[in-house]
């Protein structure tokens, strides 16, 4: 399998013979600096000092913005209304602005299990992004196999790869890792967690065969459960959408050998190598799924391992786990192919060499264009329209369960405030249970006390009486009764 050396060395009189000096471009990722938008939008034309005008920021309402620019690029989906798409379009031809669409996906085909056609993320462009295909003067592409999935769309297709930005990158020191743990490395969003599914099996036997020796990492979503639950098994679910703070935050990470694990299926099959280029500029020897983008820019056994079944996986991470010297090898050659052939640096001039011509030297070939597409805006339009029904009548059933939400939450806390009165009167209940038993002890001990106040008056009652009768109280009782006369007297 031969390396695919990319478009060549540029001509360094194209510097001097640049003819585009501007451009509009309505993508959804230049603010925030997306990795697609970064990588084949925003590092390209900063690099060639052409000035980008962000038409999704700047002139989403002010269409007229197209007339100050050399062309119109529309990147993935456009970032409006349908409406707007198709004010744009004829602005465009209004000024006689040619329009470029950049796709580097094949959005038309996710797979059934993709997360993002489980959300629906794209969905609603569809239709919006074949009507911009068919308008397009031309198409710019990632790869070569997305390129014929397009020319079944639009003649006029042209490959511009994704480079990566060696001023951006760091070319690493190919070296050993000098840490006690081995680490296998993955990056990537949560749309990659069914090709990462892929090869959990592999992984897990690997983990235990060298396990307390090896850890897998992963960045940016969280993993399957079989290998989540693993003690081996470390990740970092949040992912840095910013392609800056992504860059940064990849190399100042220690990985010893990467992954790239793709499902084999037509979406896949149309990505462009960028793991590739990412982990060997990082002088990280890989692991790659043997598909399209990985098999036109890496050769088996020199610069990486292509494999196809879990077994070959298995089999390739073991060696390069065990084979300190091959890891090397293999880092070092990988490395030495993105210099030679895939930085942004060495290929920006042909880069922009390609789209010029297309712009300025090449006659029409889009024979789509002499076609009248009423009837495809028309359907986009029609489509819209019930996505736009679809949105509000989910809306109001989501505001109808807020409302719901909101009534239920108030009598939960209409009954827990006579939770709380109940608990408080149970309480008082409960302390004059207290007082009450308090009480009954108090009288139960002073009916004691009654007890034995009424035996020693019972006593005393007999003492006195038994006195009364006796003959020494008989006696006397004439001289008392003298004695109290007397007293009386005297006083």
């Amino acid at each position: 399998m031969k390396r695919c050396s990319g478009p060549g060395h540029p001509d360094r009189t194209l510097v001097s013979m640049k003819r585009i000096k501007s451009v509009i471009c309505y993508s959804n990722g230049i603010q925030t600096s997306e990795a697609s938008a970064y990588i084949r939008i925003i590092s390209p034309f900063s690099k060639l000092g052409i000035h980008l005008i962000d038409g999704a920021k700047e002139g989403i309402d002010d269409l007229d913005l197209v007339r100050e620019a050399d062309v119109v690029i529309i990147h993935r989906f456009f970032p409006g209304t349908l409406q707007k798409l198709f004010e744009l379009i004829e602005k465009c031809r209004y000024y006689g602005k040619k329009i470029v669409y950049d796709l580097d996906d094949l959005l038309f085909d996710l797979p059934r299990h993709h997360s993002d056609r489980l959300s629906f993320s794209f969905t609603e462009a569809l239709l919006p992004i074949l009507y911009v295909i068919q308008e397009a003067d031309f198409i710019t592409t990632s790869t070569n196999f997305l390129k014929e999935q397009i020319l079944k769309l639009n003649d006029n297709v042209i490959v511009l790869p994704n480079y990566i930005d060696d001023e951006l990158w760091e070319f690493k020191k190919v070296e050993l890792n000098k840490k006690d743990k081995l680490i296998i490395g993955y990056f990537g969003t949560k749309t990659h967690i069914n090709d990462l599914e892929l090869i959990s099996q592999a992984l897990l036997e690997i983990l235990d065969q060298f396990l307390g020796r090896v850890l897998l990492k992963v960045y940016g979503f969280e993993p399957p459960l079989a290998l989540r639950q693993h003690q081996s098994v470390l990740y970092d679910d949040e992912f840095n959408l910013n392609y800056l703070d992504f860059v940064k935050r990849f190399q100042s990470e220690t990985i010893d050998i990467g992954i790239a694990p793709l499902s084999y299926n037509l979406f896949n099959r149309c990505k462009s190598p960028i793991k590739f280029l990412e982990y060997s500029i990082s002088a990280i020897p890989g692991v790659y799924s043997n598909i399209e983008p990985y098999q036109e820019i890496a050769i088996d056994n020199d610069s990486a391992f292509l494999v196809s079944s879990t077994q070959k996986w298995k089999n390739a991470l073991r060696i390069l786990i065990e084979n300190e010297d091959l890891r090397l090898r293999l880092a070092s050659s990988a490395q030495s192919t993105v210099r030679e052939s895939w930085t942004l640096s060495k290929n920006i001039h042909t880069w922009l060499s390609y789209i010029e011509t297309q712009l300025f030297d090449s006659g029409p070939v889009n024979n789509f264009r002499d076609k009248d597409f009423y009837f495809l805006r028309s359907i986009s339009e029609q489509y819209s329209e019930l996505a736009l029904h679809l949105r509000r009548f989910v809306s109001n059933l989501q505001a109808q369960v807020r409302h719901k939400d909101h009534a239920i939450a108030a009598l939960e806390e209409q009954i827990g405030h006579k939770d709380h009165a109940i608990a408080a009167l149970e309480e008082q209940v409960r302390h004059k249970d207290h007082a009450i038993a308090a009480l009954e002890k108090q009288i139960k001990a002073l009916n004691q006390e009654i007890l034995a106040k009424t035996a020693q008056i019972t006593d005393l009652q007999k003492e006195i009486l038994s006195y009364a009768l006796s003959f020494s109280w008989k006696i006397t009782r004439p001289l008392r009764i003298l004695r109290r006369k007397i007293e009386n007297l005297m006083l």
